[in-house]
């Protein structure tokens, strides 16, 4: 019969669990109803079948397809995958793609945390300092659902308490999922009113400032020896930031020298630095603070220019000041490494942002 045939092909034990739930039953039930008294239908129901049990199992473990984008500016070249089983690695089986010329990337049969590494940033062509995650089912990946993501594992709290915690304590509008809001995308739209312009600019600009921390401090962290390279330090800044966040009372300012060096402190300790790094780290915090302070004062003032005729306008002045930050951040770990950031003191100081 065509329900032996289907049980048939349930021959693996993933494959007979999964048809084990109602959102399977459903499918099948409506592969069923397709076939009448005819042949030619039970032909057709059984060529089928591969692709039923597929949509069977994927309702039941929650697979989905995802499409959407990489945003610190628009990263192209990136490679994307769902983290099935959150192990923060591609595994084979786990879905995976890579994102085109405009960030924008699909991904089909995705389960689990979404994680973006590499590519190049098309406002800067930089290549990001680390890797960008996103809840489960997101359709936007940027430094901003990273820090979602880092305070919902650290705390062990939804993805949906993180995001409204980063909302409130770095002065996002209530209404804005990050998870799905592309504020590139969104600045770009052909009549938006000045309120929808000035929450997509401040949603921007704050991912650019965290995306500078996660670049700055681990350029620092880099430098002195605490990881092996930028990627990795980066990683231990957004572990930093999302502690400072979870744990404040207030608002966080990001442009703070005192915040920016106590968040480089925290990172080289999460990365587990050793007495002496820890030392060395306690040499370079005040410039390294007050570099970090600054770009991410340019960035807010970027963000906030009342001349700027359109919002695509604040968002230029903001990828200008992020490769100005490129610069910075190699200057940062050759300081470090020696033990001496003044030429970093000097290059912002000399920046005219």
């Amino acid at each position: 019969t065509a329900a032996q045939a289907f049980t048939d092909a349930l021959i693996t034990p993933e494959q007979k669990i999964g048809y084990l739930c109602e959102a399977a039953f459903a499918i099948a039930r409506t592969w069923l109803n397709t076939i009448d008294d005819s042949d030619a239908s039970l032909i057709i129901a059984q060529n089928n079948i591969p692709s039923v049990v597929i949509a069977a199992l994927d309702a039941h473990f929650g697979r989905v397809s995802v499409s959407g984008v990489v945003v610190d500016g628009l990263i192209k070249g990136a490679t994307i995958f769902a983290d099935a089983n959150g192990n923060g690695v591609w595994d084979e089986g786990e879905a995976k793609g890579t994102s085109d010329d405009f960030g924008h990337f699909t991904l089909t049969r995705a389960k689990g945390t979404l994680i973006a590494s590499g590519g190049q940033d098309i406002s800067t062509g930089s290549t990001p300092s680390g890797s960008y995650t996103a809840p489960a089912g997101s359709t936007v990946i940027s430094p901003l659902t990273t820090l979602v993501q880092a305070i919902a594992t650290g705390n062990n709290i939804s993805a949906a308490q993180a995001e409204a915690m980063v909302k409130t304590k770095l002065g996002i509008a209530a209404s804005v999922s990050l998870s799905h809001f592309d504020p590139v995308a969104e600045a770009g739209k052909p009549g938006a009113s000045a309120d929808a312009l000035a929450i997509a600019i401040k949603v921007f600009s704050v991912a650019a400032q965290v995306n500078t921390i996660m670049g700055q401090v681990g350029a620092v962290l880099s430098g002195v020896g605490v990881s092996t390279d930028t990627k990795i330090g980066s990683e231990n800044a957004i572990t930093s930031l999302a502690k400072m966040i979870s744990e404040a009372n207030s608002t966080v300012d990001l442009g703070a020298s005192g915040n920016a060096e106590q968040l480089v402190l925290n990172a080289a300790i999460s990365g587990g630095a050793t007495t002496n790094q820890i030392t060395t780290i306690n040499t370079l915090l005040v410039n390294s603070g007050q570099a970090i302070a600054s770009l991410n004062q340019a960035i807010q003032l970027a963000s906030v220019d009342s001349t700027s005729s359109n919002g695509k306008t604040n968002l230029i002045e903001i990828a200008k000041i992020q490769y100005v930050a490129e610069t910075v951040k190699a200057a940062m770990e050759l300081g470090a490494a020696s033990q001496n950031l003044s030429q970093v003191s000097s290059l912002v100081a000399a920046t005219s942002f």
